[in-house]
């Protein structure tokens, strides 16, 4: 088994975002398994969970039967957030209207921005995730820096492209 751990970190600074987190692995590792954390306003299945407006943090336990479970937290400027039909971060989908993902909307920053971290309570071999409605031709332009962790505790940075749209997916092995 691979110990590996991934902390993903995204500094925002931003007007407004929304993600659409898939935990997909898009090569298969030794144990076999994909396993999704999907968000719904109304979850029903494993892999489906909702977010109170609002909150700054939640614990998403056991995600898909994975034995895995997931925080996601907002730190930094989070006075910040605003009303973009209901309290953000929020369950939505006013960034894309295809699916639902984490609707946030910021009324500007002084210097910090928003920190938001994803937290793995065990190892994954395998991460991908969505960003949707990001702004970058205007002076409200959105700034991500999105970073993991190894075992060995190097900082993993990944170089992002000016896009409105961006498919993240980090593949983390152990040398």
């Amino acid at each position: 088994m691979k110990h590996i751990a991934i902390i993903a970190l995204m500094t925002l600074s931003l007007c407004f975002f929304s993600t659409k987190t898939y935990a997909q692995l898009h090569t298969t590792p030794e144990c076999g398994n994909n396993f999704s954390l999907k968000w719904s306003t109304f979850p029903e299945n494993s892999n489906e969970y909702g977010w109170h407006p609002g909150t700054l943090s939640n614990t998403f336990t056991n995600v898909d039967n994975s034995d895995v479970d997931v925080t996601v937290s907002f730190t930094g400027e989070t006075n910040s957030f605003g009303f973009w039909a209901g309290n953000t971060p929020k369950i939505g989908t006013k960034s894309s209207y295809l699916y639902k993902g984490i609707d946030l909307l910021t009324n500007g920053f002084n210097s910090t921005g928003i920190t938001c971290t994803i937290t793995f309570s065990k190892p994954v071999y395998a991460l991908s995730f969505d960003i949707h409605h990001i702004n970058v031709y205007n002076v409200n332009g959105d700034k991500y820096t999105i970073t993991g962790k190894n075992t060995k505790g190097d900082t993993i940075y990944l170089n992002l492209p000016l896009l409105h749209h961006l498919h993240i997916l980090l593949i983390v092995q152990q040398v």
